[in-house]
């Protein structure tokens, strides 16, 4: 696995396909051990330090792809490092959306990438996507 695999972008799709398995929270060490077994990390990749040397790159992305899982409401948290998937989560994940943009103002916008690459826009309102095409 490239370190390009592990930015915090490419962990999205992989934290929601382990958060949607249960509707129960899962704490953040769970969520890591099952995303290094899923993505089948290397030890030395997965250990390397930031340069900081106070975290591990993966961690650091981990941390930040369940942040922006959280600000787009695709995941919620109890406040003690645990999370859950959204209703607005496994709609994401099951329709294959990949993509989402944050237009500023609500509603965020979700985009799902076809063969050909286009995109396509849906509204999030409320608890549901629609018009995805």
């Amino acid at each position: 696995m490239s370190e390009e695999t592990t930015d915090y972008h490419r962990l999205i799709e992989p934290i929601l396909e382990v958060l949607i398995s249960t509707d129960n929270y899962f704490h953040i060490d769970d969520i890591s051990e099952s995303l290094t077994d899923l993505l089948d990390f290397a030890a030395t990749e997965h250990n390397q330090m930031l340069p900081s040397g106070r975290q591990t790159v993966f961690e650091n992305n981990l941390h930040w792809a369940l942040s922006y899982l959280e600000q787009d409401r695709l995941i919620e948290t109890d406040g003690a490092q645990q999370y859950r998937i959204t209703n607005i989560g496994k709609q994401f994940l099951t329709t294959g959306l990949i993509e989402l943009a944050d237009n500023g103002s609500e509603p965020y916008r979700f985009f799902k990438i076809n063969g050909s690459h286009s995109l396509h826009e849906c509204a999030y309102t409320g608890e549901t996507l629609q018009n995805c095409q």
